[in-house]
């Protein structure tokens, strides 16, 4: 045992080393090897050099062959995998989940659709409101209904700023009637439009 250690010694100290312990007791059992060892300076480093290659190899053969498989048996442990039978009805639940909610919200839109029209809004606005909770989408329609009091409030504001008190004829116009040409009403905003429009202008 000594000798294959002595062997791995470096060429400039190993005849040292073999001098050195010329006149040390002989070695007869593990234990006299172990103490030799660690008294030793040498030996000391070169046994902890082999126990540190020992220990990354083998750390290192155990993620490559080993630690994977380890992983996918955990994996599998946490998910196993499904009867086809359960995967099917599973699938069948969520199409018919997602059915219900499409026709729910569906209803829901044309609910929102009526409740804008009536309320002199576009309709485009009831994507804005469709909620698959039945208070959130009252609470949602309230509001949006409600933005036709403010509409009127800036239509009538907007539309006594620009054109007075005008107001057209029953039956005809006069010359106080609000008029301008299609490519200029265009290029309006929105509510200046719908302003125009109450005021019964025309267009040239």
């Amino acid at each position: 045992m000594l000798e294959s250690y002595i062997d791995k010694l470096p060429e400039d100290v190993r005849e040292q080393f073999k001098a050195d312990i010329a006149g040390l007791v002989s070695i007869k059992n593990r234990e006299d090897a172990a103490k030799l060892i660690s008294e030793n300076p040498h030996l000391k480093s070169e046994r902890d050099a082999i126990i540190s290659r020992t220990t990354e190899n083998y750390a290192l053969k155990f993620r490559e062959e080993k630690l994977p498989g380890i992983v996918q048996d955990e994996i599998k442990k946490l998910n196993p995998p499904k009867d086809p039978k359960d995967q099917a009805l599973a699938e069948m639940q969520a199409e018919l989940a997602k059915m219900k909610r499409d026709a729910l919200l569906k209803d829901r839109k044309a609910v929102a659709m009526q409740k804008l029209t009536e309320a002199g809004l576009p309709a485009d606005l009831s994507d804005f409101a469709l909620d698959e909770d039945e208070n959130v989408f009252a609470s949602k329609i309230e509001k949006l209904t409600g933005l036709k009091a403010w509409r009127d409030a800036e239509v009538d504001k907007i539309a006594k700023e620009r054109f007075g008190n005008q107001k057209p004829p029953v039956g005809g116009q006069n010359k106080e009637t609000p008029r301008m040409s299609l490519d200029k009403f265009n290029e309006l905003p929105l509510n200046e439009r719908l302003a125009f429009s109450k005021a019964g202008g025309t267009f040239e």
